[in-house]
């Protein structure tokens, strides 16, 4: 068994055990803030959601998403598209984290306990 200093968390070898790894959002381990829900919907569906649609899901304010969307955007990690009155965002098929994004948003981590 691994110990990680100052932590209650713990890893074996047979059942790896990460309390602190959301299997809803696992990029809260990364970030616990807005950008994690952003990048968490984002990364789970191939298609454009509004910053509406992504405030809704996430139960955070449209302006706090519509903040870390324009930043992603100016890093190019998203796309945002226009159409009339909607604009829509994705991740950039072209940008060399996006593929990591969608890993990392997919991944589920299976539960175990203690003397299973």
């Amino acid at each position: 068994m691994y110990e990680f200093p100052n932590s209650l968390a713990s890893c074996t070898h047979s059942g790896m055990r990460f309390p602190h790894v959301s299997d809803d959002n696992p990029f809260k381990v990364l970030s616990p803030g807005v950008e994690s829900d952003v990048l968490c919907i984002l990364g789970r569906s191939p298609r454009e959601h509004s910053a509406s649609n992504i405030a809704d899901l996430t139960e955070r304010s449209r302006s706090q998403v519509h903040m870390v969307l324009q930043r992603l955007v100016q890093t190019e990690l998203v796309l945002r598209c226009v159409l009339e009155n909607w604009s829509g965002y994705r991740l950039n098929p072209q940008h060399p984290l996006t593929e990591h994004v969608k890993a990392i948003a997919q991944l589920r981590i299976t539960k175990s306990t203690e003397g299973a």
